[in-house]
This record gives C-alpha cells, structure tokens and sequence, in this order.
C-alpha cells in the first residue's frame, strides 16, 4: 500500500503519505491532544500547506468489535481534555427554549394529523403507520418534555459544567485499527459537551449496534454526572428524522425508520 496514490475529496494520498488541506486550527488540537496524552490520532505534520500523515493500513474487522473500539477512544478523549466552566445560564435558557420548541412542534403536528386522519374510510400505508403509533409517539414526545424541564431544574442550580473537546463526527470510517488505533476526520471539532458524541455516534448506527451495551462501556471510563445523563437522553430523544415527502413510496420509508428510531431509542433510554 505505500505506493498507493488516490485523491479523495480534500484528501489525496501519494506515495504512502496522506495530505489534507491544512487547517491551522486543526493543528493546534493534535498538538493540544498530545500534551493531553490522547495518542488516538496519527502523526500529523506541515508539509507545503498540507497536513501529512504515512498512509497507514485499516485492519478489517466486524462493525460490533470497532465500534467498541472506538467507544473506548471517545471516553479516552473526553475523560482526558474534560474541564469545568461557569454556567451561562442565558445559553442554558436558550437550550432549553430550543428544545421545548423542538419537541412542542412535533406534539402539536402529530395532534393535528390523528384528528386530520383518523376517520377517514382508508389510509395509505404511511399514514396508517403513524395513525397506529400516534398514542407511542405522544408518550414519547411527553416523555422528552419532562426530561428537558427536569434537566433545566438541575442545571440552573449547579455553577459549573464540564465540557470537553468533542470529535462531533462519528463514524466507523473515521477510525483506522492498526498496531495502534487512529481516529481521523477532525475538521468538526468543538469544545462542547461530551454526550454530543455519543449522540451523533447513536444517530449514524442505532439500528445497526447494541447501544446499551457500548454506553456500558463508555460509562465505565467516563461516568456522567446527573445533569448530563439528562442531556444525554434529551438529545437522544431530539434526533429522529421525520420528513413527510410527496411520494407515498418514500413518505412510508421514512415514516417506517421514524418509529423504528422512536421504538429503539425509546428502549434504551429506559435502560441507562
């Protein structure tokens, strides 16, 4: 592979030597992330305007063993780079309004389509999908209600919280298995809360992984605090996908992985 060259996006690879378009910022986190003792990330130099790294191979194994392996990483990153910061409790109204907003829409669109549909002599498919779950998905929206009401309660009494630098773009693509682990794909990165994470993390693969036990994982190395287990499950409620679209074939797809979404997340959330 070392004499492998290809162009990808903004990444191209010559010669055995990955080049990125360099991002200054970029840089100074792996320098940070190294005097932090996270040595998950390749070694990265300048070269001609390009952030370079030797081409290294990905050892194929299953999804399941990865993911665990990348959870693992993530709890290393934000259990090393955590730190405390005041409350803005102007950016915790702000959060908490967004939510409730979020989350009353929905309520309130749902509402409207049962009574809009209900006592109709027939129904397409997608709708009689969501006619069907109508009283699981107000559980489910009230449920998140209460959640963000009771996470504000606890966090507008605290005076710090802990933020971390956040990978904040999960995928299995990202991670290279080798004789050491690497985790690419930077260019998304934030000082944020550290559940943000595992909710991207969640959203990309939640049909596709056991959750329940990788969270177990994760929380073994970084145990979360009262007010972030909340958040964490609020953004877990937060981040389905519905869209109504005009084809009927599509609408009953997408309505079809919105309860599926719904259904899985609505599991998990009662076991952690």
């Amino acid at each position: 592979m070392k004499n492998r060259n290809a162009i990808i996006g903004n990444v191209k690879v010559k010669n055995g030597v990955v080049y990125k378009k360099h991002n200054k910022d970029n840089f100074l986190l792996f320098d940070y992330l190294n005097n932090h003792n996270f040595n998950n990330i390749p070694n990265y130099q300048i070269q001609d305007g390009y952030l370079t790294y030797p081409f290294i191979e990905d050892y194929s194994i299953n999804n399941d063993l990865k993911a665990k392996e990348l959870i693992n990483i993530i709890a290393n990153l934000h259990n090393k780079t955590v730190y405390t910061k005041n409350i803005d409790i102007e950016k915790i109204n702000k959060l908490k309004d967004k939510y409730l907003n979020h989350l009353n829409y929905y309520r309130n669109y749902f509402y409207n389509y049962f009574n809009a549909n209900i006592n109709k002599e027939f129904y397409k498919p997608s709708a009689y999908l969501i006619l069907r779950n109508y009283a699981f998905i107000i559980r489910y929206l009230d449920d998140a209600i209460k959640e963000v009401n009771e996470w504000y309660d606890i966090v507008k009494a605290k005076n710090k919280v802990r933020l971390s630098v956040v990978h904040n773009n999960l995928n299995l693509n990202h991670l290279i298995l080798n004789n050491n682990n690497y985790l690419i794909s930077w260019d998304h990165y934030k000082n944020d809360f550290p559940v943000i994470d595992l909710v991207i993390f969640y959203q990309n693969y939640f049909n596709d992984l056991n959750f329940e036990d990788l969270f177990k994982e994760y929380l073994q190395i970084f145990p979360l605090n009262d007010d972030e287990m909340k958040l964490f499950k609020i953004l877990l409620y937060l981040n389905f996908k519905y869209d109504n679209n005009d084809l009927e074939l599509t609408r009953l797809k997408n309505n079809t992985i919105f309860i599926l979404y719904l259904q899985k997340t609505d599991a998990l959330i009662k076991v952690l």
